[in-house]
């Protein structure tokens, strides 16, 4: 891995803002200054230049690189006046962005077969990740995208891109295994056969992580989660993106809570308790 690239305030032009669904755009900014050298788990502070509002969080799903022009691709969801303005940039307009912001996700160590599982908006850090894994000395990445149903097929862009296949779960049965993206891996390992020695990878929804986390845990094996949150700042001055850390896992001088934006947005998923962190939302 590359050491990380230090964010930046940047101004980015828009290359091409793509509707993939009524719900879904695909948005492909070029990639400017520190943003060509982003490692896979990172994220980026948007709004449209100009504008008001506060920044907000966005995974980057891809880096492509093509004509002598780099550029990344964010997937996003229309929930609210913020992503409504971004669906309405033509190409050429300009984007306010800070970044890359986070920790990224750790490689997985010698002998480690890699296990991609993303949820829903949580599907392209791991699109991401599987296409930084496509490097020699590393296992081939098994990908499980999980969706709600049709309405939500679109999440599955990036990984639709990458040179492996990727397994789908659905919790309406619509398309390939009814249920969610554990039910898809165990289907998978029945199949196939289990590695000796898998590392999760997830990034979702917080019960998508939760359950994750504990199915890591009962079997003893290596789990890296992405958390989702909704941030002001993205760099921990707002304090808005606290999550509560793992009582026996707290270091000295460490407070109870992290910071997603600072210590995240990756975790390894003992650190977090993420239990408790349902209970509270």
């Amino acid at each position: 891995m590359t050491a990380r690239p230090t964010p930046a305030d940047l101004r980015l032009q828009v290359l091409n803002d793509e509707a993939l669904d009524a719900r879904h755009h695909l948005l492909t900014l070029a990639a400017d200054g520190p943003l060509d050298t982003f490692e896979a788990g990172q994220f980026v502070m948007l709004r449209c230049a100009d504008s008001l509002t506060l920044r907000r969080p966005f995974s980057i799903q891809r880096l492509t690189r093509g004509g002598g022009v780099a550029a990344i691709e964010i997937l996003y969801r229309v929930v609210g006046a913020g992503t409504d303005a971004l669906t309405l940039l033509q190409t050429g307009d300009g984007v306010d962005c800070l970044g890359p912001l986070g920790r990224p996700f750790p490689f997985p160590a010698d002998g480690e077969v890699p296990v991609l599982l993303g949820g829903g908006v949580g599907i392209p850090p791991m699109a991401a990740l599987a296409e930084a894994l496509m490097l020699p000395g590393y296992a081939e990445p098994l990908v499980i995208g999980g969706v709600g149903g049709a309405a939500d097929r679109a999440c599955l862009h990036g990984l639709w891109q990458l040179p492996v296949a990727p397994h789908v779960a659905t919790l309406d049965g619509s398309e390939g295994t009814r249920g969610h993206v554990i039910e898809a891996l165990e289907a998978v390992w029945a199949r196939d056969g289990a590695p000796m020695r898998p590392h999760l990878y997830a990034c979702g929804p917080v019960v998508m992580l939760a359950a994750v986390a504990r199915y890591a845990a009962a079997r003893d094996l290596a789990c890296h989660v992405s958390m989702e949150a909704v941030m002001g700042c993205g760099f921990g001055a707002c304090v808005g993106c606290a999550v509560p850390r793992s009582a026996d896992r707290i270091a000295d001088g460490e407070t109870r809570y992290a910071l997603v934006c600072q210590d995240g947005p990756v975790f390894d998923a003992r650190d977090l308790d993420l239990d408790l962190l349902l209970e509270m939302d």
